[in-house]
């Protein structure tokens, strides 16, 4: 690895050199001055260095936005023109060096502080992942131990349960026992709670992001939840994709008239399918590539969820379909896991 980068570093300042040459030759202002043609071929090596190792490291959770680019290029640009000027009106050599130089840390410093901006903006989504996670697992927990307290209630009281409904039938009183044992399995209901499959990182997303959407909405989900106790993907994975998607539902819920949310989520014979149907106001923006688009003004820090989900679609070589029509926003996904 250590020798395939040294050759390729070698060979992208080859490229950078003769780059720069071809395209002041072709504008009809060949370069002559040694220390212009190496400050040219440096600074545009860095560039597509820079930009190779953007893309790299957006591939885990967005592209690099367009404004990023264009400052780094126009950022290029400005330094060939002002090293043009220096060289052009300086002639003390010394000082066209050390002007030079200093143009080309200013290059190194931008680079290297944006750079540590973009670590910074990922640190902050991890640390927000890590708390969206703790939240939820700890909304579970007072689940569980609001349903135990209720088991233990519904135990202390079961003898007087019993009395009370064997009553009713020696009288024939044979509806108001079923309607005592209906109202007996409300109590052991827990607030908050929309799904028990067993599988803890499911039910901890859902009952948390599901309570979060009806308190913001006002819509109760309808629920078809098939899974076996045992994850099937990791959690991480399933965190992105039903925390995205959910997210989605409920701000496009929250924009209409109409409240309706269908979740589905079956596992059979290796594949895992999972779909949210929610309504919508109708209004969705696209890209030239026919991509979703967000509808908050920042789309520079916004807009990456479904393209999130689709990493982790295609992780697990599955198929993303998504359709709409005027009232009804359809993804339906398919895991081979």
């Amino acid at each position: 690895m250590k020798i395939l980068a040294t050759v390729g570093a070698f060979a992208l300042g080859l490229l950078s050199e003769d780059v720069v040459w071809i395209f002041s030759n072709l504008i009809g202002k060949p370069i002559e001055e040694e220390a212009m043609g190496c400050l040219c071929s440096g600074i545009f090596a860095l560039l597509l260095l820079l930009l190779l190792e953007r893309l790299k490291v957006f591939t885990k959770r967005a592209s690099i936005p367009a404004s990023g680019c264009w400052n780094l290029i126009l950022l290029f640009l400005g330094s060939v023109f002002l090293a043009e000027i220096v060289t052009e009106r300086i002639e003390s050599y010394e000082w066209t060096m050390i002007s030079l130089e200093l143009i080309c840390m200013i290059n190194l410093g931008t680079y290297h502080i944006y750079h540590k901006v973009v670590e910074n903006y990922e640190e902050r989504i991890e640390k927000a992942e890590i708390l969206q996670e703790n939240r939820m697992y700890l909304k579970q927990l007072e689940i569980l131990q609001q349903s135990r307290q209720n088991i233990r209630i519904l135990r202390h009281d079961l003898k007087n349960h019993l009395q009370l409904i064997s009553s009713y039938l020696e009288k024939g009183e044979y509806e108001k026992a079923a309607d005592y044992i209906e109202s007996m399995e409300e109590l052991q209901s827990v607030k908050g709670e929309y799904v028990k499959t067993g599988n803890v990182a499911v039910d901890s997303i859902l009952n948390y992001k599901l309570e979060v959407i009806e308190k913001q909405t006002g819509c109760k989900p309808q629920l078809q939840i098939d899974i076996p106790c045992e994850s099937m993907i990791s959690e991480a994975d399933l965190n992105i994709v039903l925390g995205n998607l959910l997210d989605n539902a409920g701000e496009a819920l929250q924009k209409s008239d109409e409240k309706h949310l269908d979740i589905r989520l079956k596992y059979e014979r290796g594949i895992l399918y999972l779909s949210i149907y929610n309504s919508f106001d109708g209004v969705v923006y696209k890209s030239s590539n026919s991509k979703f688009k967000t509808r908050k003004r920042d789309d520079v820090k916004h807009g990456y969820g479904l393209q999130s989900v689709e990493r982790v679609v295609k992780k697990y070589s599955g198929i993303m379909r998504i359709t709409h029509d005027e009232q009804l926003f359809c993804v339906d996904l398919y895991f081979y896991v």
